[in-house]
């Protein structure tokens, strides 16, 4: 039942940054925090939430929250009110880094109680 919340969570997720990501600058929510930390935080936790559903994939998973992080961001260029920026990219690309580890951490700590 866990594994199949943490899946569910993370692909809707992804969907949201995805969505979050493209569409028009007057459609995206207003940041409650600074935006590079809603960024950063976003990737994070989705990213923590992939590995800690699917953790024998975290190496495929670190390489698609970066490919996606990057991905992302480019697909702004199609839009008139975005605007593409590679340093928009790296915070993003940051947060899917920390999220893989921290992901990691944590299928590590369980897997230590379980035993």
């Amino acid at each position: 039942m866990l594994g199949t919340v943490l899946k569910v969570s993370a692909w809707l997720g992804l969907f949201v940054i995805l969505i979050v990501t493209v569409i028009s600058i007057d459609l995206r929510p207003n940041a409650v925090l600074h935006v590079n930390v809603e960024r950063a935080g976003a990737f994070a936790l989705i990213s923590a939430l992939f590995v800690s559903a699917y953790p024998k994939y975290w190496k495929l998973l670190a390489f698609v929250m970066i490919a996606s992080a990057f991905g992302f961001e480019l697909m702004q260029v199609f839009s008139d009110t975005r605007h593409a920026r590679l340093s928009d990219a790296v915070i993003k690309a940051l947060g899917a880094v920390v999220g893989i580890i921290t992901g990691r951490l944590i299928n590590a700590q369980l897997a230590r109680r379980s035993s």
